[in-house]
């Protein structure tokens, strides 16, 4: 992908887009490792398992949702 450092967030990033290409039930973090370039041992080291990392998109897209829909409110 780049040479930027591996953050939670270029992860985060990198699962969003395996997730809207595999979906839900196929995608792996083992794709999600293929997309950046690295072991998958080296997303657990971020994130502790598939549920943690799937459950971390999930809060930011909520979070990226709700907080304009707040201000509307």
């Amino acid at each position: 992908m780049n040479d930027s450092p591996l953050t939670p967030e270029r992860i985060l990033d990198a699962a969003e887009d395996v997730l809207r290409r595999y979906g839900l039930a196929k995608a792996t973090v083992v794709d999600v490792a293929r997309f950046l370039e690295v072991s998958h041992g080296t997303i657990y080291r971020h994130f502790p398992s598939k549920a943690a990392l799937r459950d971390a998109v999930a809060e930011r897209w909520l979070h990226r949702v709700s907080t304009p829909l707040a201000a509307i409110a």
